[in-house]
């Protein structure tokens, strides 16, 4: 089934362009991808899961904010699918930026 390898492929790319931080580009094999394949959900979908399953130290903020560059860099995609699934990722990660932001304060504090 050409969907099912779809899916497994595109949990298995690498995502990032060398470092994570504010700057985070795709990695040009991910980016490949989106771009071919980017108007099926189900991919999208798959590779939104593969985002949050690494582990982190310390503040998630870092983290956060290199995730929302990589869909900052997808709001002019060609696919309209593309364009909103990166516009949803950017409105989630600003509110637990937010969130998070306000609890490294208050643990700080």
């Amino acid at each position: 089934n050409k969907g099912s390898e779809l899916y497994w492929i595109a949990e298995l790319l690498p995502l990032f362009d060398k470092q994570r931080n504010k700057e985070s580009k795709w990695h040009g094999y991910a980016k490949k991808f989106i771009d071919e394949f980017g108007n099926d959900k189900n991919v999208l979908s798959a590779i939104g899961a593969k985002l949050g399953t690494y582990s982190w130290t310390g503040s998630v903020v870092p983290k956060l904010e290199s995730d929302k560059a990589l869909f900052v860099e997808l709001l002019d995609h060609p696919f309209p699918s593309v364009r909103e699934w990166a516009q949803l990722h950017i409105e989630d990660l600003d509110k637990r930026i937010k969130w998070e932001s306000n609890r490294d304060e208050e643990d700080i504090i």
